[in-house]
């Protein structure tokens, strides 16, 4: 289900979502990933529970407003790895080598060049990803994101 945030009480760790049937899910917000995501109106992603306390949300995933998903998964034991979610692409931050905003490197798309603002994601062993806005990804958020997670190698342009 896609809800909105429509009540926080930060000292009850208790917020309000609503869906677009105007029904209400309480949630934790300490269980929202990116906590940067926490304020009134933003969408999630969630699925929901009925409880003996009423309706509840679990499983937040926060929803951008262009319709793409940036969630974390944050480890849970000392070694595991932290894990992105980048629309539909898993990233292990360990992985990647450097990250950079540029409009240095013009691609060939549909037959036109392009030279706008994008995202280059270099990860260990050569592979490398590039993001643009119109592609679904919310690149300002993304670089954001690994900017609290990832912080050696990062480059803006």
């Amino acid at each position: 289900m896609i809800g909105h945030i429509t009540a926080m009480r930060p000292d009850y760790d208790v917020g309000i979502l609503t869906d677009f049937h105007g029904r209400h899910f309480k949630f934790r917000l300490t269980a929202v990933q990116p906590a940067s995501a926490l304020h009134i109106g933003a969408e999630f992603f969630f699925d929901p529970q009925l409880t003996a306390a009423g309706l509840v949300a679990v499983q937040l995933r926060y929803q951008h407003h262009d319709g793409t998903c940036l969630s974390v998964r944050p480890p849970t034991e000392v070694d595991q790895p932290v894990v992105v979610r980048i629309g539909e692409l898993v990233l292990n931050v360990d992985d990647i080598q450097y990250y950079a905003l540029t409009t240095d490197q013009a691609e060939i798309r549909n037959g036109y060049a392009s030279s706008a603002r994008h995202l280059v994601i270099k990860m260990r062993g050569g592979r490398q990803f590039i993001f643009y806005n119109w592609d679904g990804v919310n690149i300002d958020d993304v670089v954001t994101k690994l900017a609290t997670l990832h912080t050696v190698q990062r480059q803006f342009g």
